[in-house]
């Protein structure tokens, strides 16, 4: 997170700025979040599931100065780049491609003092766009001082269990972001699905041991119809919360 921090403030990125990301869930899109909180920048995850004129208008409307992007989503990015407006920096995950920094490179090349940024409360730390069901996708602004107030209203982790939590919502969803920051907070590890699927959420309780996990009601009704859900030992898990 740190080596993160400085790298992006050694792109010229500064405090009141936006970073956007499009990927899947993965540890690298959690560190690019802390990073870009170190240092005041507002993190813009996007639905990698929108089309190119959403996409489009969410990273123009958000003025994202850069964006995180991984290899599987680099095709979009590149038909989209000539309509970005801000956009001057893209920063590639997994791959190497002319005109983008190596996510990697950046890591290896920064330095490990922590930087500290004055930051308020008031500030953005996460804009969550919304579906876009009845017109664009609007840009809703969490502060710091928002996701303060939710993660500090969890139960910290039992000091005598390993607590993990499983998150399979997409970190672009409210849900999503707000389960990796309350993990974190609370000192629960996190189990990261990069993408929602029944049979992978089950192995991932059984083989991780996961002990808190959230949930949309739909996926709850798709895991519960797995053929052969009872094979699975789940006998580690204490909570599940749902909703939506």
């Amino acid at each position: 997170v740190v080596r993160l921090a400085n790298a992006l403030q050694g792109l010229g990125i500064e405090r009141g700025q936006k970073v956007a990301a499009m990927a899947v869930n993965s540890a690298d899109f959690v560190i690019s979040y802390y990073a870009c909180a170190m240092i005041g920048v507002t993190y813009v995850p996007l639905n990698y599931r929108a089309k190119d004129e959403e996409l489009t208008y969410m990273l123009n409307a958000s003025q994202a100065a850069a964006l995180f992007v991984s290899e599987r989503y680099m095709d979009i990015v590149e038909r989209i780049r000539p309509t970005l407006e801000f956009t001057q920096h893209f920063i590639a995950y997994d791959a190497r491609a002319t005109g983008y920094h190596t996510y990697q490179a950046l890591l290896d090349n920064a330095g490990d003092d922590e930087p500290w940024v004055e930051i308020d409360d008031s500030d953005a730390t996460i804009i969550i766009f919304t579906s876009g069901t009845t017109a664009m996708p609007k840009g809703v602004q969490l502060t710091y001082l928002d996701m303060t107030a939710y993660v500090t209203n969890q139960n910290p982790a039992d000091p005598d269990l390993h607590e993990k939590v499983l998150v399979s919502a997409p970190f672009f969803h409210v849900a999503g972001a707000t389960t990796m920051m309350m993990s974190i907070w609370s000192g629960r590890t996190l189990v990261i699905l990069p993408a929602f699927s029944p049979d992978a959420w089950l192995k991932a309780v059984e083989q991780e041991g996961a002990t808190h996990a959230f949930l949309v009601p739909t996926m709850l009704k798709r895991i519960m119809e797995v053929p052969d859900f009872e094979k699975y030992d789940l006998s580690t898990m204490r909570q599940i919360t749902y909703g939506a």
